[in-house]
């Protein structure tokens, strides 16, 4: 069946947005401790892993750069050893210019939904501000945190404040889904959260 015109439009469109590919590079059976990478052009990252798994294997992509949003993107995936299904996420981001990021001013619960409630807390990361939430299942009442489905974080070097809103050149954050085959994955990510670091140009 052939494509409509609207069709091919929005395909362009959403081509156009998407980053240039990116280099991957794949660091094998990686013993729990400290982990410390090069992500390029000056920006080294390091954190713990936990002994959740006997091993890991850290995938480290990028950069990858969007001429259209105007930003260069580093991505790290960190997977139990052997596997395909990544456990932890992080993602830097460095904006050509600044951006507004979402920090709640103190604790906060969405009520249920479709899916369960959301809690976002404010959070200090590697030294400065961000936060952190967790996301339960449906009919969950949200107060224990090793019963989460889903951990997010994120945080901002050398932000500030600017008409009452929150702006920084780069964005850190990490993210997490506990799985029944990989009931550790919120572990290994609070881990990363408690103990990353970064530096780099701009930070």
């Amino acid at each position: 069946m052939a494509m409509s015109r609207l069709s091919v439009i929005v395909l362009c469109l959403v081509l156009l947005l998407l980053p240039a590919s990116a280099d991957s590079n794949v660091l094998k059976n990686i013993a729990p401790g400290l982990v410390s990478l090069d992500l390029g052009d000056g920006y080294e990252m390091s954190f713990q892993l936990p002994d959740a798994q006997a091993a890991y294997d850290v995938e480290v992509v990028g950069p990858s750069v969007s001429d259209i949003l105007k930003f260069t993107r580093y991505e790290i995936y960190v997977y139990p050893i052997g596997k395909d299904d990544s456990i932890a996420n992080i993602f830097l981001m460095i904006y050509a210019e600044p951006w507004i990021n979402p920090i709640p001013k103190n604790t906060r619960t969405e009520p249920s939904g479709i899916m369960g409630p959301r809690v976002e807390m404010p959070q200090t990361i590697d030294g400065t501000r961000g936060f952190v939430g967790y996301d339960w299942p449906a009919g969950d009442p949200g107060t224990d945190f090793s019963k989460a489905m889903w951990m997010f974080f994120s945080y901002y070097p050398n932000a500030w404040e600017e008409d009452g809103s929150i702006k920084s050149y780069i964005k850190i954050s990490g993210e997490s889904a506990a799985t029944e085959e990989y009931p550790s994955s919120l572990q290994v990510t609070q881990s990363i959260m408690d103990s990353i670091h970064t530096t780099g140009p701009g930070i």
